[in-house]
């Protein structure tokens, strides 16, 4: 079932978007999510059901907290690129602090016995490898369904529905 939606969406989703951007009101696109949101609730209520919590494992608050702050400066750093004053300390700072719960982080999940993330699994090799291989392919699919629309409206001079 996730598999038909991974390769439906990113199918359906520019048509639909480029078709409502062209031909009717931009703030559908928002809009159109919420009948969609509201019979996934319902049919979740109805079709799922509650699975039994496990009392005995503890909540890695270390690895949250140390994963949340690593994430957040790290790709704040990566995403501001080539704009980024390094002489700012700041900016250095916040590297540092990234750097330093990431690896506070890969050494709690090693050791802590109920850990948030298993970095243990990272062992197996065909597990790693495919994860490796899940990542290329999908930096590469999204890289292109992201750059392509772009390319097209901003330098060919398409409009949302050419692009799609």
């Amino acid at each position: 079932m996730w598999g038909i939606a991974a390769m439906a969406a990113p199918t359906i989703g520019p048509t639909l978007s480029g078709y409502i951007i062209d031909y009717l009101d931009w703030r559908i696109i928002f809009t159109i999510n919420l009948p969609i949101g509201f019979v996934g609730v319902v049919l979740s209520s109805i079709l799922l059901r509650e699975s039994p919590r496990k009392k005995d494992k503890q909540f890695d608050l270390v690895g949250f907290i140390t994963s949340t702050v690593a994430m957040v400066f790290l790709l704040y750093l990566m995403g501001e690129g080539a704009d980024l004053d390094w002489k700012d300390i700041y900016n250095v700072l916040m590297l540092v602090t990234g750097v330093f719960s990431l690896i506070i982080f890969i050494f709690n999940e090693l050791t802590h016995p109920a850990p948030l993330l298993d970095l243990r699994l990272l062992k197996i090799f065909p597990f790693t490898l495919s994860i490796i291989i899940t990542s290329v392919l999908n930096m590469s699919m999204f890289g292109v369904i992201f750059l392509i629309p772009l390319y097209l409206q901003n330098l060919v001079g398409y409009s949302p529905m050419q692009s799609a």
